[in-house]
């Protein structure tokens, strides 16, 4: 009978802009992770670039045509891994 078990990293780190220095401290932690024997590596959903946080706690910022809102809408999807160079 095989064993089956492996080591599994979950990494809760500090995100934000710009993307290529978030990308390069995620680098470092997988890095770390795997050094430290794990085989796979899972970061938060909202990891890159981040999460909205506003929205929980102000209801109008949701709102696609809120011009505030839409602001930081533009510098959140300018911040995506699909635009980002």
């Amino acid at each position: 009978m095989s064993d089956d078990r492996f080591k599994v990293a979950v990494i809760q780190a500090l995100h934000g802009q710009p993307v290529p220095e978030v990308l390069e401290r995620a680098r470092l932690l997988v890095r770390q992770a795997v050094s430290g024997g794990a085989r796979l590596v899972a970061f938060p959903e909202t990891c890159l670039p981040g999460y909205p946080a506003w929205l929980d706690a102000c209801r109008d910022a949701a709102l696609w045509d809120h011009a505030p809102a839409t602001v930081v809408y533009r510098r959140l999807f300018e911040a995506t891994l699909l635009t980002s160079g």
